[in-house]
Formats: C-alpha cells, sequence, structure tokens
C-alpha cells in the first residue's frame, strides 16, 4: 500500500490538470475583453475597399471547463472600417464602416506553447455604410458568420492577452458579400 501511495505521489506532476487559464476561469466565470486591431478585405469586397482597423468589446460567461476545455457564451460589438479605393478622386477622406453586433461561443483548448489556444465562432448582424459622407447610400442589417483562432496568454489571474486571426462574411453590402480578414489583439479581465 505505502508502495502504491509513493508510485501515485510520482507520477501525480505528470497527470493532466486544467490549463491555468480554465483554472482562473472557474473561478471567475464572467469576463470582459476589448480587441483592437487590422482588417484585411478578401474576395470581391478587396475591389472596392483596402485595408483597416477593427475595434470592439464583448462580455463572456463560461459555462463549462469539461476536459481542461473551457466554453463560453460572448456577446458583444464590433466596429471595422476599411479605406475607400477611388481613382476619381472624390471619395479621398471617405472610409466604408460596418458596425454591428456579434455573438457565439469560444472554446479553450489544453495549454500549449506557453498559452492557451482558443476557437470561437458565431454570428454577426452587421450594417455597412460610407462614413462622412452624408449622400451615401445606407445598407440594411445583414446576418453573417464570424470565426477565428488564437492563444489566450495569462498575466496574472485576471487578466490574459488573446492575439487571434480571424475571418468574417456578411452578405449584401451594396458592394458585393463583405468578407475580410482580422488580426487583432484583445485584453480580456475577468471579474
Amino acid at each position: 500500500m505505502k508502495k502504491t501511495l509513493a508510485l501515485l505521489a510520482l507520477l501525480a506532476p505528470l497527470a493532466p490538470a486544467l490549463p491555468a487559464a480554465a483554472q482562473a476561469a472557474a473561478a471567475r466565470p464572467l469576463s470582459f475583453e476589448a480587441r483592437g486591431g487590422a482588417t484585411l478585405p478578401a474576395g470581391e469586397f478587396a475591389d472596392g475597399v483596402g485595408s483597416g482597423f477593427t475595434v470592439g468589446g464583448s462580455v463572456g460567461y463560461l459555462f463549462s471547463t469539461y476536459g481542461g476545455w473551457g466554453t463560453s457564451v460572448y456577446a458583444g460589438f464590433t466596429y471595422n472600417a476599411f479605406s475607400v479605393d477611388d481613382e476619381t478622386g472624390l471619395l479621398r477622406d471617405v472610409r466604408y464602416q460596418l458596425p454591428g453586433f456579434d455573438a457565439g461561443l469560444r472554446t479553450a483548448l489544453p495549454a500549449t506553447l506557453g498559452g492557451e489556444p482558443f476557437v470561437r465562432g458565431g454570428l454577426v448582424f452587421y450594417k455597412g455604410d460610407l462614413a462622412d459622407d452624408p449622400d451615401a447610400i445606407r445598407h440594411d442589417w445583414e446576418l453573417g458568420l464570424d470565426g477565428a483562432a488564437g492563444f489566450e496568454y495569462p498575466r496574472g489571474a485576471r487578466f490574459t492577452v488573446t492575439p487571434a486571426l480571424g475571418y468574417t462574411w456578411v452578405p449584401g453590402q451594396g458592394i458585393g458579400d463583405a468578407a475580410f480578414l482580422k488580426l487583432d489583439v484583445g485584453l480580456r479581465v475577468r471579474l
């Protein structure tokens, strides 16, 4: 019996454990995240607009930490802006904006490479128009898809830095479907 307990004590450090961020999240399931980064249009959308920026924020709630995977729901607001490709020079100071709401699921995977990989996916509800142009055509709100993958790097018990690469697609924005890549970095705070 003593030999068995001694062997278990020696092997205990090798047993899989919840990732550090999942352990912290289980104690603090509510989180707030602010994100910012660059956007790069894709497909037909790239014919009318150039690169731009994205900023946003979201609220998340962790509801499962089964098997070291932390799954949460999130909802938030994101503002995406793009430069306008204009050969006439008439729209020099105008940008195409695509603000709206997003919601979905986020899953953190077991730790690797000094961080914890995560994937997130969900729906977006965006409305595109030309900013700074009072005569611009305003487009309707459209439902689209959003997904991203990244790493979560813990910085203490409450904070994590979350770089990610994502893809967003929103149909029917007047100049074709809006499809673009996002490279952004977030700061998550757990409460």
